[in-house]
């Protein structure tokens, strides 16, 4: 919107000057002249122009709106690749005896998210298993990080997991219900956005 007002702003001076122009030209035609544009005027106008382009261009680069918008869709499409590993039990490094329990999104710090995988012997039940991010030192179960841009934050949440092969969620170990809904809020400057984590699988904002 603002680029728009700086290009009508930009249209009305030109409109101005064209009318200014043609009054001087009509009030000499007694001199039997036509005067034109001097060089200092139109040194003027490129000036003009040049700042309504540099406050356009200042002002279309600060959206927090659009650029949280664009942190949320990115992020919910990392989420997804997340639960689509799940489903479709994609393989990991596995330990002797091991197997694979699904895939999960740990916070790591405000602009910064990990996913991990849970594993455990080949004998326990999955649904019995902590969900939340194992840790342990060099981070060996982290896979694939997400790094939020435009100075958007996320807040704190609790870890979510993807649960293999059907893709149950679990949001801070308990799986998600009505009761126990799943979100991520992203913020920047006084606005936020939250992606929310459906029990039905569904991932949006």
């Amino acid at each position: 919107m603002k680029v728009k007002n700086y290009l009508f702003a930009l249209s009305s001076l030109f409109t101005a000057m064209t009318i200014w122009k043609d009054k001087t030209n009509r009030a000499s035609k007694n001199k039997n002249f036509t005067r034109g544009f001097t060089l200092i005027e139109i040194l003027v106008v490129i000036a003009i122009v040049g700042i309504l382009a540099s406050m356009a261009l200042v002002n279309t680069g600060k959206n927090p709106d659009r650029d949280l918008r664009q942190e949320a869709e990115r992020l919910t499409t990392f989420l997804r690749d997340a639960q689509n590993r799940a489903l479709a039990v994609e393989k990991t490094t596995l330990g002797s005896g091991q197997k694979n329990c699904g895939f999960g999104v740990h916070k790591n710090s405000d602009s910064e998210l990990w996913v991990y995988y849970i594993e455990t012997n080949l004998d326990n039940n999955c649904s019995s298993v902590s969900k939340n991010y194992p840790g342990g030192t060099g981070d060996p179960y982290k896979i694939d990080t997400f790094v939020l841009k435009n100075n958007v934050t996320a807040n704190n949440f609790s870890d979510l997991f993807f649960l293999s092969p059907y893709g149950e969620i679990y949001y801070g170990n308990s799986p998600v219900s009505t009761s126990n809904p799943a979100k991520i809020t992203l913020g920047k400057e006084s606005l936020t956005v939250d992606v929310n984590i459906k029990e039905s699988g569904d991932i949006s904002y």
